[in-house]
C-alpha cells in the first residue's frame, strides 16, 4: 500500500490552487506528520497513519515541505495561491510572497487500495466513533485498550472500546458476511471522523484501510487480544430499562456531581418505575421516569458522558447493583460497571 512511483519531482514545479481547496487537506496532513507532500494529491505519512487526499487545482510537479509551516502560511493567504520552485518553494497569493524549504528526501506515496469489503456512510461511521472513543483507556498497561476494536462478521460491523470500567459497542449493518478483527490506533481516529461520503473499509496487510472518493487512509493496528464484549453485554437488558428524559437526567447528574465523594465519584440511583432518585451521602435529587424498577451505584462522570450521547429519551437498565448498568438504543450499547458498597 505504500511504495514509490515516478512522480513529477524536482525542476519546474508549479501548482495553482485555492485556499478553500487545499487548506482542509493540509490541516489533516499536519496532524499526521511533520512533512507533507503536495502534488497531484496531498500525502502525509507517520509510523501510525498514512493519508492521501485529492484537491482541486492545476498541478505540474510535486514538493515536500514541513507540514505545520505550510499550513500556517496558507492559512494567512488570500483565496488564490500559486506554488512554484526548484530548490525552494515560493508561495504567491496576491501581493504576498513567502518561501519555504524544499525537503530533499523522497515523498511518501500512498497507493489507492481496491476490493475493500465494507461500505458505511460517513455520518454513521462518525457517530460510531463519537460513541465509542470517549471510553477508550487513557492510561493502561494493556495498550490494546487505547484503540478502537473493529469486529465484523455475519453482516454486521461493530466498533467497540473499553477502559475496563465501561464498554461501548456500536453495530452497523453491512452487505457482506466477511470477517475482520483488529484494533485501530488512536492516531487514526480524527482522520476516520473526517471522512465524507461513502466510506469503504477493510484490512490489507494487517492494516486498516479506509477510502472515499477524495481520501485514502491507512492506519497501523495494535497487536493484542481485545476483551470479548459478549461476556459483558446482556441483550435482554433493554427489556428492563428505566426511561428518563435526557435533559432532566443531565440536570440531575450535574446537581449530584457537585456533592459526590471526590475519591469514588459515586452516585446511587434507584427507580420505582415512576421516580428516579439520585443520591449521595451529602444530598439527593429526583426526576420523573418510566419503565422498570432497579437500583445501582455508578461513577457520576461515566454516566454523564454516556447520557450526553443519548437521544432525547434515555433508556438505562439499572439492574440490581451487582451487574453492569446498560444503555441500549438498538444500535449503540453502553455498559458501566457498578461501584460496590461495603454492604454489597
Amino acid at each position: 500500500m505504500i511504495g514509490s512511483e515516478n512522480h513529477f519531482w524536482g525542476q519546474g514545479m508549479k501548482i495553482v490552487t485555492t485556499k478553500s481547496a487545499i487548506q482542509p487537506a493540509l490541516s489533516l496532513a499536519a496532524k499526521v506528520a511533520d512533512a507533507v507532500s503536495v502534488g497531484e494529491t496531498i500525502e502525509a505519512m507517520s509510523p501510525e497513519v498514512a493519508v492521501r487526499m485529492r484537491y482541486d487545482g492545476e498541478k505540474d510537479g510535486q514538493f515536500l515541505t514541513p507540514s505545520k509551516k505550510l499550513l500556517d502560511v496558507v492559512s494567512t493567504c488570500g483565496e488564490d495561491i500559486v506554488f512554484e520552485g526548484e530548490d525552494s518553494i515560493t508561495i504567491q497569493s496576491g501581493s504576498s510572497k513567502a518561501q519555504l524549504d524544499w525537503l530533499s528526501q523522497d515523498p511518501p506515496l500512498i497507493q489507492k487500495p481496491s476490493g475493500l469489503p465494507y461500505v458505511v456512510p460517513s455520518d454513521v461511521l462518525s457517530d460510531a466513533i463519537k460513541k465509542t472513543t470517549f471510553c477508550c483507556a487513557r492510561e493502561s498497561a494493556q495498550y490494546v485498550l487505547a484503540g478502537i476494536h473493529i469486529n465484523a462478521g455475519g453482516g454486521m460491523l461493530r466498533l467497540e472500546s473499553t477502559d475496563t470500567m465501561r464498554l461501548s459497542s456500536y453495530a452497523v449493518e453491512v452487505d457482506t458476511d466477511e470477517t475482520m478483527d483488529l484494533v485501530v490506533c488512536q492516531h487514526a481516529i480524527p482522520l476516520m471522523s473526517a471522512l465524507t461520503g461513502s466510506v469503504s473499509l477493510g484490512e490489507i496487510d494487517g492494516r486498516l484501510c479506509c477510502m472515499t472518493e477524495s481520501m485514502t487512509m491507512i492506519a497501523a493496528t495494535i497487536q493484542g487480544k481485545f476483551p470479548d464484549a459478549a461476556t459483558v453485554i446482556d441483550h435482554t437488558a433493554s427489556q428492563r430499562q428505566t426511561t428518563v428524559d435526557r435533559t432532566e437526567l443531565i440536570n440531575a447528574l450535574q446537581f449530584v456531581s457537585n456533592i459526590v465523594p471526590t475519591e469514588t465519584r459515586c452516585v446511587a440511583l434507584e427507580s420505582d418505575g415512576a421516580t428516579l432518585v439520585l443520591s449521595t451521602d451529602s444530598g439527593r435529587t429526583e426526576t420523573k421516569c418510566g419503565g422498570s424498577t432497579g437500583e445501582t451505584r455508578l461513577n457520576v462522570d461515566y454516566l454523564m458522558q454516556a447520557v450526553k450521547h443519548c437521544p432525547s429519551e434515555v433508556g438505562i437498565a439499572l439492574e440490581d447493583g451487582k451487574q453492569a448498568a446498560m444503555i441500549d438504543d438498538g444500535i449503540w450499547l453502553h455498559c458501566i460497571s457498578p461501584i460496590f458498597s461495603p454492604n454489597t
